[in-house]
């Protein structure tokens, strides 16, 4: 489902931030604002630039609702890394 620090391969369907009722789906991860693991598509290096420059917590203020953006450009334009 996903490579998230947040849910160790041990107990790979339980999110430890209790996240989606601790129990996600492979979209709820996808559109996380909290995952933390490896590049899963356009939307996680989008979300990337804008942590780095600090324009998140601007958009985060404005009520942008990043997390559902990020998720629909992971899922539109994915990167595999062969897994």
């Amino acid at each position: 489902m996903t490579n998230c620090a947040y849910m160790p391969r041990s107990r790979r369907r339980v999110c430890d931030l209790g996240r989606f009722g601790g129990a996600p789906s492979a979209d709820d991860c996808l559109a996380c604002t909290d995952y933390r693991g490896p590049v899963r598509g356009a939307g996680d290096v989008v979300a990337a630039g804008a942590r780095i420059t600090g324009i998140d917590k601007i958009a985060g203020a404005l009520g942008c609702n990043c997390g559902p953006r990020c998720g629909k450009l992971n899922r539109a334009m994915p990167i595999n890394r062969g897994e």
